[in-house]
């Protein structure tokens, strides 16, 4: 089964930190107002009340589905910054667009990643590659500025 074939069931839960990144950094809906009603396929589907974005349920159960079984669907829909230079990219556009400086240092195998704008500065711990560095510095910075004053 290919990758892209796989239901949604099947992705890893996203970290703290890069739920973080995707409402404060990249301004993507946190889903947090949903609800659960039937599908056009007589299924179970969840819809977002503030962005409108519904998912299907992969199974076609009689009985509705539960609150943490709908609350891990829509984690599993978010993008992982952490996972791959690919997905961290667009974080690493809109801290560029931001105007914070982004550099990396790499010591044995170990990647650290540096925040800097206007003499602030934000360290992120050390990680195995730049994309998980990246995220650990940028939720860092998301939990202390505020996105509307500081961040921009």
């Amino acid at each position: 089964m290919n990758k892209l074939d796989m239901p949604l069931e099947c992705y890893p839960l996203p970290s703290d930190d890069e739920l973080v990144v995707n409402e404060r950094i990249l301004g993507d809906c946190g889903h947090h107002d949903t609800f659960v009603r039937r599908s056009h396929s007589f299924g179970w589907m969840t819809r977002c009340r503030q962005c409108g974005w519904e998912i299907e349920f992969g199974s076609y159960a009689d009985q509705r589905p539960g609150r943490e079984e709908e609350r891990k669907l829509w984690l599993r829909s978010q993008l992982r910054p952490a996972h791959g230079k690919l997905n961290s990219m667009p974080v690493e556009w809109r801290l560029k667009a931001m105007g914070w400086g982004i550099s990396y240092m790499t010591r044995n195998g170990q990647t650290v990643c540096t925040l800097e704008k206007n003499g602030r500065r934000v360290s992120s711990r050390s990680h195995s590659d730049q994309a998980a560095a990246l995220v650990d510095s940028a939720a860092q910075l998301a939990r202390v500025l505020t996105v509307e004053k500081d961040l921009m």
